[in-house]
């Protein structure tokens, strides 16, 4: 294979699929074989799982009737509509997007790194609602404690992974008349008030959190700086299979497109959110457009409603 180690060409080589992938091997190995490729691993370790994820991939494809060609098949849309369809846990999931992700033969130009990932679709209202009625589910208060935690300062104030993994009780404050949360360190450390729906539940599990003496709200007891503790968490939910898979980057992206159908300020979202313009831009395809003459109003009358400038 062109493009690979020794090491990771040797590994691609002599895979074989655990038994309940099996059916049909021989004739999807050549495809398989060609798409890990295109993948590329970066290294003979990686190269099992990137095969692992290719394999369910093309099998999934088999079984919607896709045309199993590459082209049809290095394709982001599709990917992330098989990976919607898995409901892998979080750690699973970021393992085998990023496998399948560097199948894709089209680099984003204003991307200067390579590739960029198109953002998770945002969760509708009623998906919200439904994670939101699992905290009532939950066995334990800690349990119950700890998802509310999760989701409030996920929808409520779009904080990303690694902020929630480190999210405190001290973090949630009152200040005139809203609940902010202080998220972030060095230069993304910001105050982000909570979504009004979002604020006095994220409140009440902080004041509860205190009173446990938990140093963290989402991770508890445990250490931040375990990566899967969010997947664990999510993993072990009560009813779950009764609502859409909790997925910590798709609650920030749903924070962050309702501010953009809220027409929040672009500096007021960019000051609280700490996210480049650029992928701003890449959630808009989630915003319903203006009609025309919405449109033209908004851009004939924009003088006015800035104050002509002063």
């Amino acid at each position: 294979m062109v493009g690979v180690t020794p090491e990771v060409q040797e590994r691609l080589e002599r895979y074989r699929p655990r038994k309940d992938r099996a059916q049909g091997w021989e004739q999807l190995r050549p495809l398989v074989l060609e798409l890990a490729e295109l993948s590329n691993p970066p290294s003979a370790k990686n190269a099992s799982a990137t095969l692992s994820a290719i394999t369910a991939y093309v099998l999934w494809a088999k079984g919607k009737g896709i045309p199993l060609e590459v082209a049809n098949l290095a394709n982001y849309q599709v990917i992330d509509w098989f990976l919607a369809e898995q409901h892998y846990i979080e750690s699973t999931e970021e393992t085998y997007r990023s496998a399948l992700y560097r199948m894709v033969d089209a680099p984003r130009p204003s991307d200067p790194k390579g590739r960029r990932r198109p953002p998770l679709r945002p969760y509708t209202a009623d998906e919200q609602a439904q994670m939101v009625a699992l905290v009532d589910k939950q066995p334990t208060e800690r349990s119950s404690l700890r998802l509310a935690a999760l989701l409030h300062a996920g929808l409520g104030a779009g904080l990303n992974a690694v902020e929630l993994r480190h999210l405190r009780p001290e973090d949630v404050s009152r200040r005139d008349g809203a609940v902010v949360v202080r998220a972030g360190s060095g230069d993304d450390r910001r105050d982000v008030p909570v979504l009004a729906s979002h604020a006095e539940p994220l409140w009440n599990v902080a004041c509860r959190a205190r009173q446990l003496d938990w140093p963290y709200l989402v991770t508890g007891n445990g250490s931040p700086e375990t990566r899967n503790v969010i997947s664990d968490l999510v993993a072990d939910v009560n009813g779950s299979s009764q609502a859409p898979r909790i997925v910590a980057s798709r609650l920030r992206t749903t924070w962050l497109v309702t501010h953009l159908r809220a027409a929040t300020p672009l500096k007021v979202l960019l000051a609280a959110a700490k996210v480049s313009g650029d992928f701003l831009t890449a959630l808009t395809e989630f915003v319903e457009p203006y009609d025309d003459k919405t449109a033209a109003s908004l851009l004939v009358n924009a003088d006015s409603r800035s104050g002509g400038g002063r």
